[in-house]
């Protein structure tokens, strides 16, 4: 292996575990309890839409706001509004179902 491409991969293995951490894990943590739901709270129709939405809407209040826009992380007024509205929604999600508090964690993260 050439000495650029072990340096390449050593400062991949750096920053996999806090790539992985970032990009993964809330998106994961967020569809398991969404998927938890669906048991937990056996309604159709429009009960489902409202109870599912506001998981739809912080997958993609994360996406836009931090996954699709890395230039963003850099700048504290957007990091806010985005830290800002995911608690926001996250309290939303809490008041409606309560084991959406282990989603909380991702908020801190």
């Amino acid at each position: 292996m050439s000495r650029i491409a072990r340096s390449e991969l050593e400062r991949w293995e750096q920053h996999w575990p806090a790539a992985v951490t970032v990009g993964v894990v809330p998106y994961a943590l967020l569809a398991i309890l969404a998927g938890l739901t669906f048991p937990l709270r056996p309604e159709s129709g429009v009960a489902l839409s409202i109870n599912v939405s506001p998981c739809v809407l912080a997958a993609l209040w994360m996406l836009f706001m931090y996954t699709l826009h890395p230039s963003w992380r850099r700048r504290e007024p957007r990091m806010v509004v985005f830290v800002a509205g995911l608690i926001a929604i996250t309290t939303v999600l809490v008041v409606r179902d309560s084991w959406f508090g282990f989603f909380a964690a991702a908020c801190f993260g």
